[in-house]
């Protein structure tokens, strides 16, 4: 009897989203989109409490360092202009430095929760189990504290090329005069800068896989960098290829959205002036109406650019263990 690691003349199972089976490049980002249809309601809260609270808490810290500089306005705009006090203007240029490092964390911290999300979502799709806005939040945010240091260690990879052309900037003087910047030395500083994309990129797809593994390995930063190593190995440019579609789609999604947004916001307000004999009270109407439209359409572009790459990544990581690892006769027997 021929087994579904062969394949022969059956197909192979499929439970939930994608089939349990080496996929190949439509069948991963199928899988992306297939979760992101079955799982969108759960994954958007997960991503409005996410954002949602980062922002909140932006907000209160940036208004209470407001509060407490407050007083001191006049002596800041003084400090900046060059003429005031150092020990006024320096606790606040520190705390707005603070402030910014806070608000990266804070944005990655609720990414993290995003990919756990996303990893989470593909996993229970992959075996068509059901789950909730709760269960899925609940179990994003344990994922989350380990994929936010692999989070992080990617994200300070991808700040190296503006790094290198900062650092050379400044070595070569190419801002000594703000007025006239030094143009061999700006083209220099972007020539190393493109010297190190390419390493800085071949590492970051190489790690790309990190992420997801912690969450759904529970490795700790160091063996899920590792492992993420280790399944992309040999496959370098196929991950890089699905990461690259997949964003490109997102962000030809996105940008279908925004234009069909427009059209729509022209349409109502023409026809609203142009349908009614004084144009006054439906036009007010449409105006009311087009910025609750506007924000709905927005907020499902973000969703697409932020949740597809992810859940398209998460998809990827099931498919290299399936080729590599023979996960898919694992998952049949859980069934």
């Amino acid at each position: 009897m021929p087994g579904y690691g062969a394949w022969g003349a059956y197909a192979p199972p499929k439970p939930g989203t994608i089939p349990l089976a080496p996929l190949n490049f439509g069948q991963v980002l199928g899988g992306g989109l297939a979760t992101f249809g079955r799982y969108g309601k759960q994954l958007a809260g997960v991503l409005v409490t996410a954002f949602g609270s980062a922002l909140l808490l932006g907000a209160i810290v940036i208004t209470a360092t407001v509060a407490v500089f407050a007083t001191q306005a006049d002596a800041l705009a003084d400090g900046l202009d060059g003429g005031g006090d150092a020990a006024v203007t320096a606790p606040a240029v520190v705390c707005a430095v603070l402030l910014g490092v806070l608000g990266l964390l804070a944005l990655m911290a609720a990414q993290s929760v995003i990919l756990a999300a996303c990893a989470t979502a593909v996993q229970d799709g992959t075996l068509g189990r059901r789950t909730t806005y709760r269960a899925l939040l609940r179990t994003s945010l344990r994922g989350a504290r380990r994929s936010f240091p692999v989070n992080l260690v990617v994200g300070v990879l991808g700040l190296i090329p503006l790094a290198v052309f900062a650092v050379a900037a400044l070595s070569l003087g190419a801002f000594s005069s703000f007025d006239h910047p030094d143009g061999t030395a700006l083209a220099l500083s972007y020539l190393l800068m493109l010297a190190a994309t390419p390493l800085v990129l071949w590492v970051s797809v190489r790690l790309c896989l990190a992420p997801v593994v912690a969450v759904a390995e529970s490795a700790g930063p160091s063996a899920a960098l590792r492992r993420s190593r280790t399944l992309v190995r040999g496959n370098w440019w196929r991950t890089f290829g699905l990461v690259a579609v997949a964003g490109m789609c997102a962000g030809l999604a996105a940008s279908v959205i925004n234009v069909v947004l427009e059209l729509v916001g022209l349409i109502t307000v023409f026809g609203a002036v142009t349908a009614s004999p004084d144009g006054d009270s439906l036009a007010h109407s449409a105006l009311v109406l087009l910025p609750l439209l506007a924000v709905a359409l927005l907020f499902l572009a973000e969703l697409v650019v932020l949740l597809y790459p992810q859940l398209v990544l998460s998809v990827v990581y099931v498919d290299r263990r399936i080729r590599d690892e023979g996960l898919a006769q694992d998952l049949i027997r859980a069934l």
